[in-house]
């Protein structure tokens, strides 16, 4: 029992021995496969480092290079700041010279205007020294023009003017009145004429030409929600058709029942006894249902008002939300004709001071051009111009002595018999010209006398 024991324990001790050694050789393997890792992570780790070494010698070197290529540039913009330097201090001295120079410019400038204030004074005491001289010379030469004139009418050839200027004075005064009484005559048509073109073309500058800016509708207020009400009815309708269907069913149902139950019972009902009968059972059965009846038409009675009321708070909001849209869009329609009062007031001050003037006048010009340009041939003799030719003599003979072959006629005229007047507005003028012929005829008759 011993030795067996023995054996066995040997055979343990070998069996553990064994087992002991398998483990130190899978711990060995395992050591081994983790000393293989941790050898290729330091490895990969080595690697890594000497990278960012590279990279970072790599770097340094850049920094290197840039640093010396700052210390160039800084070398470079000290040498151009020590140019700008000297370049400064010759333009200060150039301002200040310069400085010097405009001060001395100045100074002249302030001398010349002085000077040329004094020439001013001097040339202006000149002007009127000269306008007197002028005066004088002009005041001379009238005076010596005058001692000419009477001494030339002393001559024959004078003689012969004078009293030609006197029956030429004489004679203008007629033609010169008869004249300013036509041109007033027709300047008076004329204005009658402007007048009534205005009135003809009232409408085209009047206060209802002027395009105003139209004023928009006003906008509607909204319509109440129809939702309460429409729901409303509906519901009170279906209601009513529930009640009524539902009692229509009940009926139906009595009946029915109570027929069937009858002839299960006793037959088809025969004679009026079964049918009273039948009538008083329906009574009861009527009776009977009519809780169930009334209950379901309470109901509906209840439910209904309930959503009426919930339809009618949705009306309300809805309501209360189209009224605060209205206010806002009456907020803009406010701010609008706010905005085309203004503007129409300012077409209406731009109207009455610019176009309405603008087009009046061009209206009366051309009314007044169309009566006055028009030629009006009312003497036997060609009046202005004859008037004007005399005229001018009488004016100049005391400058320019006239020759006296060279004195014109003074002719006699009268008003034309075949006078052509204008179909525009004339009638100041045949009137004018009518007084005219009477004058004329009562100025012939006492000249005969």
């Amino acid at each position: 029992m011993a030795d067996n024991r023995d054996t066995r324990q040997i055979l343990q001790d070998i069996e553990n021995e064994q087992r002991t050694t398998s483990n130190a050789a899978q711990w060995s393997a395992a050591m081994g496969t983790i000393n293989v890792a941790q050898q290729a992570k330091t490895n990969r780790i080595n690697q890594q480092q000497l990278h960012e070494q590279r990279k970072t010698n790599k770097l340094l070197k850049e920094a290197n290079r840039l640093h010396e290529q700052t210390l160039e540039e800084q070398q470079h913009t000290n040498a151009i700041l020590e140019d700008m330097s000297g370049d400064i201090s010759t333009i200060r001295n150039e301002v200040a010279q310069g400085t010097q120079e405009l001060k001395k410019a100045n100074n002249q400038l302030t001398q010349l205007t002085a000077a040329s204030a004094e020439i001013s004074r001097q040339l202006n005491i000149q002007n009127g020294l000269i306008a007197e001289v002028g005066d004088e010379v002009h005041q001379a030469r009238v005076d010596q023009a005058y001692q000419f004139f009477a001494q030339w009418r002393q001559t024959p050839d004078g003689r012969v003017y004078t009293e030609w200027a006197d029956r030429a004075q004489a004679w203008l005064e007629r033609p010169t009145a008869l004249l300013q009484r036509i041109i007033a005559a027709r300047e008076k048509d004329a204005y009658a004429y402007a007048v009534a073109q205005l009135e003809k073309h009232r409408g085209e500058f009047g206060e209802d030409s002027i395009r105003y800016k139209q004023y928009p509708a006003k906008p509607l207020p909204p319509a109440p929600s129809q939702k309460y009400n429409r729901r409303e009815d509906n519901l009170q309708k279906f209601g009513i058709t529930v009640a009524i269907l539902f009692l229509i069913g009940v009926i139906v149902y009595c009946i029915v029942g109570l027929r069937t139950i009858y002839q299960d019972y006793f037959g088809k009902p025969q004679g009026i006894f079964d049918t009273i009968s039948l009538g008083i059972a329906f009574i009861i059965m009527i009776a009977i249902v009519s809780p169930f009846i009334i209950g379901a038409v309470w109901g509906i009675k209840k439910i209904i008002p309930q959503i009426g009321k919930t339809s009618k708070r949705e009306a309300e909001r809805e309501d209360a939300a189209n009224a605060v849209a209205y206010q806002k869009i009456l907020q803009q329609y406010q701010q609008t004709l706010a905005d085309i009062d203004e503007k129409n007031r300012q077409i209406r001050a731009h109207y009455y001071s610019v176009v309405f003037p603008e087009r009046r006048q061009r209206i009366m010009q051309k009314a007044w051009d169309t009566v006055m340009n028009k030629p009006l041939v009312w003497c036997t003799i060609d009046i202005e111009d004859t008037v004007l030719t005399i005229q001018q003599l009488v004016d100049n003979a005391l400058f320019r002595p006239p020759a006296v072959n060279k004195l014109p006629e003074l002719p006699d005229f009268s008003v034309r018999d075949d006078i052509v007047f204008p179909r525009t507005f004339s009638l100041n003028v045949r009137e004018e010209i009518a007084r005219i012929c009477i004058e004329e005829a009562e100025r012939r008759d006492s000249e005969q006398v």
